[in-house]
């Protein structure tokens, strides 16, 4: 099988947007399969190669890794403001008109990828073709490839549809990709609502566990009580309650506790945690980092005695199952969906569900007395069933299948051929 995968983020990038497809694509060409993954590059600055990738691809005779395509990352216009009220109207009304009519809310980004369209047509071939939702521009284009080299197409939708497409133009929007032959979903939750503006088949593929966030063993002594928020906050008014309560129960410590205890944060959000952690005023060691190597996020984790996130209603927390697979404590807060509760059950970990400064507290205890105890214990998981490896056998059987039911069908240049003996048999 020949696959081209599209995504809007570099390999390099540490979003699950970027990761999620690249480890896909390696996981594909692992099993014997040629994969080309076409993206922009990761720095504007860099040069793109998709100008020079046509010879590789004719000399290139070792598959057992994907082949990158990149583009070069565009700078998307900004729509004129007009005054506040004005400049909101034409905001939204450009929106509208380019998910509707349009290339997506990026478009320049696809008609930087349109030159390496036509050579990844004519070069490679590909038996099909796979893109991610991140926004509807990667899978206009995505689609464009597709229907040129007269392949199926197969849309992920690892973000929720009714989160990112605006209320009254998700009918519409969904019908624009209504010829992909599947749909994949990051989660149970993101395909309950694809299933309503979707009429394609849909099946849920999670992203896998990295085997750098699985912890083998009960954990060796650590100097500090660590408490560590992992993810984005996105001006979330979950994260000044939780850095309360967090307070709250530092307070009632005694004093030679509270110096063992650090607040720890990794991800997008560095800047924004580092302000709230100074307004809640925490009385504890700090440790803020950016976005950490999957390496390094794992040991932070698993160094951890309690590992956090904040839920987010309208979407499925990726990290979920390797936050578990560090066999920590997780705490969601201030809440979770049954499908996550679900899935923690499923791999044995150890998901508290925390609403208030009451249910903080019972977690952030019992984690002290296991971190406390000797020897201390970690939480017994087996996330086996959800390895990337695992995960792509699954992608794989799906793209296998859509390949096998577009055989069935003529080509666009046998369809359009009948059509014109038809239309001259009739008259």
């Amino acid at each position: 099988m020949k696959a081209l995968l599209v995504n809007s983020q570099h390999p390099d990038a540490s979003h699950i947007g970027a990761v999620r497809a690249a480890r896909f694509a390696a996981g594909l060409a692992h099993r014997g399969h040629k994969v080309v993954l076409l993206t922009p590059v990761f720095d504007r600055d860099q040069s793109a190669n998709w100008r020079h990738f046509e010879k590789e691809l004719l000399q290139r005779r070792d598959w057992s890794e994907p082949m990158l395509v990149t583009h070069p990352m565009p700078i998307d216009g900004a729509t004129p403001r007009k005054g506040r009220r004005a400049g909101a109207v034409i905001r939204k009304a450009t929106t509208a008109t380019a998910l509707v009519f349009g290339n997506g809310t990026a478009a320049a980004r696809v008609a930087a990828s349109r030159p390496a369209w036509r050579p990844l047509i004519e070069g490679f071939r590909p038996d099909i073709v796979w893109s991610t939702f991140g926004d509807t521009s990667n899978l206009i284009a995505a689609r464009s490839i597709a229907r040129l080299a007269d392949a199926p197409w197969i849309m992920d939708l690892k973000d929720n549809w009714e989160a990112f497409v605006p209320c009254g133009l998700r009918r519409i929007v969904a019908w624009r990709f209504r010829d992909a032959s599947r749909v994949t979903s990051n989660a149970d939750y993101h395909a309950r609502s694809a299933v309503r503006w979707h009429r394609r088949p849909i099946a849920t593929i999670y992203s896998g566990v990295a085997p750098e966030m699985i912890a083998s063993g009960d954990r060796g002594g650590t100097e500090k009580f660590r408490i560590t928020l992992v993810g984005g906050t996105r001006g979330s008014p979950d994260l000044p309650r939780l850095l309360s309560d967090l307070q709250q129960w530092i307070e009632r410590r005694p004093n030679d506790e509270r110096a063992k205890i650090m607040f720890c944060y990794a991800g997008g959000s560095a800047d924004e945690v580092t302000a709230a952690v100074r307004d809640a005023r925490l009385t504890c060691a700090i440790d803020i980092q950016k976005y950490l190597s999957l390496t390094d996020l794992g040991r932070f984790c698993q160094e951890a005695a309690l590992n956090c996130y904040l839920w987010d209603k309208t979407t499925f927390h990726h990290k979920l199952l390797e936050l578990l697979a560090c066999r920590r404590p997780v705490v969601a807060y201030p809440g979770e969906h049954e499908e996550s509760v679900a899935l923690a059950r499923m791999v044995g970990g150890s998901l508290c569900l925390c609403a208030d400064s009451i249910d903080v507290a019972a977690a952030l205890d019992d984690a002290w007395k296991s971190w406390a105890g000797a020897p201390r214990r970690s939480v017994s998981i087996d996330v086996d069933a959800f390895s990337w490896d695992m995960m792509t056998a699954r992608l794989e059987t799906l793209m296998l299948e859509a390949i096998d039911e577009r055989s069935m069908v003529p080509s666009r240049g046998d369809r359009v051929e009948r059509r014109r003996h038809e239309r001259v048999e009739f008259f």
